[in-house]
């Protein structure tokens, strides 16, 4: 409850007390003087201690069909009351028609069939003594004015009720969004830990196989070079990981980035949105062919087109696509020319990898569980126009991947 409704709550609550310690004052003083008859100061009674029980309209929230009994004996016996007691019980009538009306978990049409039946009452009551039209219509207008305003509540309680729902459906929203993004995150960076070990771990199998292949020929100064490759290898690969780590130990920093509209820094240093160098990809491909070769892979590497800028994301793609092309041929065909064509067009981005397949079984070819290439396809659907299809054409394994230029 906020503090708007507390005070809403006390001031309901102040003019209950008020409207109740009156109308017992004049009850009471009626029937001391002698001014009502008995059964009228009885009615009087059970209307007042009805609206005691009532009390404010927290008593409808735990249990708001007690409340609902309460204001129907209420508006019963105040209704046959009301012209006896002088139009003095007429004031409980209104306020239990209100209360009636003006509760939104209540049907309407119970709130108005008890303001009929209060109309119909009071008309009887006024049998037992001599009441003007006059006078009837104005008890008959009290009970107009308790409809009126119980249906002003109603509408005001119903627009509160929608509000309170609409913000609470905002923030689960919010929430979800929240979570969303959270796991795409974290979906992005297992991805590239994946990319970052399997290009890592499979370039030091191959070191050491071939340092140990080069000690047992006797070629210690080579062995001990494939040994420094390898240590390099191993040193750029655990930084990748160790950044992919720290962002997924920190995922404020993520989220904090997304609220202000940054990019988000993936494992390998760039953010997510943004437009970086279109030389870029092709330095960065060059160095993985470069990376290739020194693991004992041949690779033909060919760009068609004017390079240019290229969102981030984009870019990031392309790269994790060119590595695991290259750390999937290492794996299932080892030491086979592999084909790498980067194609710009005005509107397109294209980059094609293949490579003949092998017969026999190549010793890393148990390891893969393609997850690499899940993680690739991913990555290309969520780019604009962006598509990667891996399959065997013309006895070569072929992946192609493409993505639009803004």
């Amino acid at each position: 409850m906020t503090l708007d409704d507390l005070r809403t709550a006390w001031l309901s609550g102040l003019l209950s007390l008020i409207g109740i310690v009156v109308v017992t004052w004049v009850l009471v003083w009626q029937f001391t003087t002698a001014y009502i008859p008995i059964w009228v100061f009885v009615a009087g009674v059970i209307a007042v201690a009805c609206w005691a029980l009532l009390g404010d309209r927290a008593i409808w929230r735990p249990a708001w069909r007690n409340g609902l009994v309460i204001a129907l004996i209420m508006i019963v016996v105040g209704g046959i009351g009301a012209s006896p007691s002088n139009g003095l019980l007429i004031v409980p009538v209104a306020v239990g028609v209100l209360r009636l009306v003006g509760e939104p978990r209540t049907p309407l049409w119970i709130g108005g069939s008890a303001a009929l039946a209060a109309v119909c009452l009071i008309a009887l009551g006024s049998l037992t003594i001599s009441v003007s039209v006059l006078g009837l219509l104005s008890l008959e207008g009290g009970v107009v004015l308790g409809l009126l305003g119980g249906m002003n509540r109603r509408q005001a309680r119903i627009a509160d009720l929608r509000e309170r729902e609409l913000l609470e459906r905002t923030l689960l929203a919010r929430e979800e969004r929240a979570r969303i993004s959270a796991l795409e995150t974290r979906q992005s960076l297992a991805r590239d830990i994946h990319d970052v070990l399997a290009h890592s771990l499979g370039g030091l199998v191959i070191q050491l196989d071939a340092t140990d292949a080069l000690l047992e020929s006797g070629h210690v100064g080579e062995a001990a070079a494939r040994v420094r490759d390898a240590r390099a290898l191993a040193v750029a690969g655990l930084g990748e990981t160790r950044r992919a780590v720290d962002a997924l130990r920190e995922p404020d920093a993520v989220d904090a980035a997304r609220a202000v509209g940054a990019a988000p820094v993936r494992a390998d240093g760039v953010g997510a949105a943004g437009m970086g160098a279109g030389a870029g990809i092709s330095a960065e491909i060059a160095d993985l062919v470069v990376a290739h070769e020194r693991l004992g892979g041949l690779v033909r590497f060919s760009e068609v087109g004017e390079a240019r800028a290229v969102p981030n994301a984009t870019a990031h793609a392309f790269r994790r696509a060119a590595q695991e092309s290259l750390s999937n041929a290492r794996k299932h065909a080892p030491g086979v020319l592999v084909t790498m064509e980067l194609v710009w067009e005005p509107h397109r981005l294209a980059l094609t990898v293949s490579n003949p397949l092998r017969n026999a079984a190549a010793p890393l070819a148990a390891s893969g569980g393609g997850n690499g290439l899940r993680g690739m396809r991913e990555r290309f659907d969520a780019l604009p126009g962006g598509h990667l299809s891996a399959g065997v054409r013309d006895d070569d394994f072929v992946v192609s991947t493409e993505a639009q230029l803004e």
